[in-house]
């Protein structure tokens, strides 16, 4: 054996995001010079460096190597003990092969985040309600329990959310749908805007407040209330005076049966021609029209989506090519954007829509019949690229997107496809996606592959997802059954590659 190896510190405790280090000490017993590399091997080995990689020893001599542990702030890796190694090589002796082994606990991270959309609802004059989407995202390392209340200070609300209480995975997230309902209704007047707050409360961390509005609306336009006010004593006036002409009219119009008598003389009779029966007319019922069938409204939400601008040589654009079966609204909203924005919203041949904004902005496109519709996202800020949460809607009962010019960053937050879709049937979730290569910059020389992680989680029932990882294209499908209405699931896709240059094109489809 030409070498001891003793490892100071086997046990060791590190949070997310900060550093812990453990001492190797190496002496050569062997009668030469010899250099021994250390690795770090096992699950923990992502997480670990060793500084010196390798050290050279004179015989009968000693060294110290220094262990690293650096795990980063986020999902991963998850909270708990995980066992570590580094495996010890001789130069010199291709036999010799030596693991220290120990263990490091992973403190757990709470990180929970969560947001509201849209921040005021309107209700109609007869519902008094409005619907919030409640997306709550968990970036620590540890599932997080949520409990999710709501009301408002004045109690002119009832605030409801469709799930208190939500797991959300490490890494994942969960929407909840709350339904603002107004106590009374409003006769007449003008709309009124009636504040509210929902509490998104993770066990163990501190609680997250977010504020809303209803706008509340008469049930009378307005105006209208004032016009009956002033027109309904005038209707009682006239339909009295009304009633007493008649009268008087019909006292004076009617005289004696005496002087009828003296008046009229007798007159001579004279036979009527019986008169000929005239034939009824046939009736013919009439076709009821058939009700016009309704088209559900498909709803796809992406979250942290990546845009170029356009003022770089070759940037692509986000685009997303759908087909509505009917009439019907296309929107395109964009929920939080970190920069300015445009979007457009077009079929082949005719003017598109555009619009230009940032957080809020709105597009919407009328649409009479079926067909193929471009909606494309580009960055507005001089050369800089910048990211959006963004929310499409349009009537389809078999919603399909074809995306492309999605930019990936690797590693990096807010990159790749995370996407939420609302399930109006049953049926399967299907992605087929690869990677382009052309850049930006043509210096840029990139095979058309990337390592990734794909997940499908059913958001209303977050259990166990479904995943899969892979190089290069990828297709995947979730069960036939996999999607039940009216619940949400969410679909993300991540490159393991740090680089900034992949561009994602696909196709996803849901029922």
């Amino acid at each position: 054996m030409p070498a001891t190896v003793e490892l100071v510190n086997a046990a060791l405790s590190v949070g997310p995001g900060s550093t812990v280090s453990a001492t190797i000490r190496l002496r050569n017993t062997g009668r030469i010079v010899d250099e021994f590399s250390l690795v770090p091997v096992g699950e923990f080995a992502p997480w670990m460096t060793v500084e010196p990689a390798s050290l050279p020893l004179f015989p009968d001599a000693s060294g110290e190597v220094r262990v690293t542990f650096q795990p980063p702030r986020g999902s991963t890796p998850a909270a708990g003990s995980y066992p570590f190694a580094v495996r010890v090589r001789s130069r010199e002796d291709a036999a010799f092969s030596y693991v220290a082994e120990g263990r490091i606990q992973v403190q757990p991270l709470l990180a929970v985040t969560a947001r509201m959309t849209p921040r005021t609802s309107s209700g109609g004059r007869l519902s008094r309600s409005g619907t919030h989407r409640i997306e709550i995202d968990n970036a620590g390392n540890l599932p997080a329990t949520v409990d999710v209340t709501g009301g408002d200070p004045d109690e002119r609300l009832t605030v409801q959310p469709d799930q208190a209480r939500v797991v959300v995975p490490a890494g994942g997230s969960s929407l909840v749908r709350v339904k603002v309902k107004a106590r009374k209704r409003m006769l007449q007047g003008s709309p009124v805007t009636i504040p509210f707050q929902v509490v998104v409360s993770p066990a163990g961390a501190a609680p997250v407040m977010l504020d809303g509005s209803l706008s509340q609306r008469a049930v009378l336009p307005s105006g209208l209330g004032q016009v009956l006010i002033a027109i309904v004593p005038l209707l009682i006036v006239a339909f009295i005076a009304k009633t007493v002409i008649d009268n008087v009219t019909k006292a004076n119009a009617s005289p004696s049966p005496s002087l009828i008598a003296l008046a009229t003389p007798s007159p001579t009779p004279t036979p009527a021609p019986s008169p000929s029966p005239t034939p009824a007319p046939s009736t013919t019922p009439g076709s009821s029209p058939s009700p016009t069938p309704v088209i559900p409204l498909a709803d796809a939400t992406f979250r942290g989506l990546g845009l170029f601008d356009p003022a770089g040589d070759g940037n692509p654009a986000a685009t997303f090519g759908l087909h509505v079966d009917g009439g019907g609204t296309i929107s395109a909203k964009a929920l939080i954007a970190s920069g300015p924005l445009k979007i457009c919203i077009g079929q082949q041949g005719h003017t598109p829509t555009c619009g230009s904004g940032a957080t809020g902005l709105l597009v919407k496109k009328a649409t009479t019949a079926a067909g193929t519709w471009t909606v494309s996202l580009v960055g507005a800020s001089n050369g800089n690229s910048s990211t959006v949460d963004f929310e499409l809607t349009y009537p389809a009962a078999s919603p399909s997107l074809e995306i492309s010019g999605i930019p990936f960053a690797g590693s990096m937050a807010k990159t790749g496809l995370d996407l939420t879709m609302v399930a109006t049937g049953s049926g399967a979730l299907t992605l087929n996606a690869s990677w382009g290569v052309t850049r930006p910059d043509p210096n840029v020389v990139l095979s058309p592959f990337s390592s990734y992680d794909l997940r499908f989680l059913n958001v209303a029932q977050p259990g166990t997802p479904i995943t899969s990882s892979g190089d290069g294209a990828t297709s995947a499908t979730a069960p036939s059954n996999f999607m039940l209405p009216p619940n949400a699931y969410d679909l993300t896709l991540t490159s393991r590659n740090s680089t900034n240059d992949l561009v994602l094109d696909g196709t996803v489809s849901w029922p």
